[in-house]
């Protein structure tokens, strides 16, 4: 594996990185800093808004500064929001960081993808890209229970610090190995971008599969913004948490895996019913059991990780149908259905620990009501594509 390809791989997982090792750690830091769980919440719930914001934004910034300046500035403000967290200051200094990293990750994650694609050709990055894939599966696995070791003996602000030495390490790298082979590339302007993105909003099969998909993966977020409120105090551990987590992204690359077979031997639609179902019968189980059994770690994790077992089956088919729905403008609804799906997913990260002080199990009745209503949706509209 050379130099350029490992860059790209670090640089994107930083953000999956920065963005979930928190999550075990939010009843905790309620209490550090004397907050309420919505207040606390809202540091996930920002990062997704500033990961979506800037997955729409760094096209135009390439397009005004140049791709090696907006990467440099990317990698910047991921280092500061970092050192911030390293800080340990106040709640809102907290935000504030979770911004400038999220603003910063998208930056990292969009140019890692298109940097693999200028400078391996379209032939070969095609391949390459699943190490990106992997590296952000990978990471997204680790970083809970990553975060809660560091927290257990380092305190919970050097998960900041690991966010800074990553970006000062990039920094370097880029300088080195990358920024000297960086080409000059026309790209759409404001204008340009937001006729594309009226045009896709107006496609069918775009809004069809970009909402569905959307709607299945809104059910990740309501889950991973309730879990780790609704494990009673008395067990409760950040190390046990991210523990079980790995369960939820081992289910998802399982399912990943068994739509590339399938897709050889099915429609994309047959396998997208195929991975809304296991999401369905998945939810089904998880609301029974929160009805029936007392709240456990295997109550909430193993049933969940059908559910997203069903998400790896369907994913790849919603993303590459949604994304090829206007052929001449595939990196414009790239952009836009990472957006869409990443502010939903940040309005319902905040909502979500709200709900469950009604009752505990609503959030599960939600997941169901999400994974029932994309299966619907899809199944109501594919047939008249």
């Amino acid at each position: 594996m050379n130099k350029t390809l490992s860059t790209l791989i670090l640089m994107s997982m930083a953000s999956p990185l920065a963005l979930n090792m928190i999550i075990p750690l939010l009843p905790n830091l309620a209490q550090h800093f004397q907050v309420s769980h919505s207040l606390i919440q809202m540091s996930v719930s920002l990062y997704l808004i500033a990961l979506a914001v800037g997955q729409l934004s760094v096209g135009v910034m390439i397009n005004a500064l140049g791709q090696s300046k907006t990467i440099l500035i990317g990698l910047s403000l991921f280092l500061i929001g970092g050192m911030l967290i390293w800080q340990d200051l106040n709640i809102y200094i907290l935000l504030v960081s979770r911004v400038l990293q999220g603003l910063g990750g998208a930056i990292l994650i969009s140019n890692a993808r298109s940097l693999l694609v200028l400078t391996f050709g379209k032939e070969q990055s095609s391949h390459m890209m699943g190490y990106i894939v992997m590296a952000i599966a990978l990471a997204q696995s680790i970083a809970p229970l990553l975060g809660s070791y560091l927290s257990t003996y380092f305190g919970w602000p050097s998960i900041g610090l690991l966010s800074a030495v990553q970006a000062f390490i990039l920094i370097l790298a880029f300088k080195k190995v990358i920024q000297g082979h960086i080409k000059p590339t026309t790209r759409l302007g404001l204008t340009e971008t937001l006729i594309q993105y009226r045009e896709l909003l107006q496609n069918t099969q775009f809004r069809t599969y970009t909402g569905a998909n959307t709607l299945i993966a809104c059910c990740f977020y309501i889950f991973v913004a309730s879990a780790p409120y609704l494990i009673p105090d008395t067990s409760h551990s950040p190390e046990l948490f991210g523990y079980w987590f790995i369960c939820i992204s081992a289910s998802f690359l399982v399912g990943g895996f068994c739509s590339t077979r399938l897709n050889k031997i099915w429609s994309v639609n047959k396998t997208i019913n195929a991975g809304n179902v296991m999401c369905v019968m998945g939810a089904i189980l998880l609301l029974l059991t929160q009805l029936i059994f007392p709240a456990s770690y295997a109550m909430l994790f193993l049933p969940m990780s059908l559910v997203t077992f069903g998400r790896g089956i369907s994913q790849p088919s919603y993303q590459s149908a949604g994304v090829g729905a206007l052929a001449n403008q595939t990196t414009t609804a790239a952009g836009l259905m990472g957006f869409l799906q990443l502010s939903m997913g940040a309005l319902i990260s905040q909502l979500a620990p709200w709900l469950i002080t009604f009752h505990s199990s609503l959030f599960a009745a939600c997941i169901l009501a999400f994974c029932a209503a994309a299966a619907i949706w899809h199944f109501c509209v594919y047939k008249t594509l």
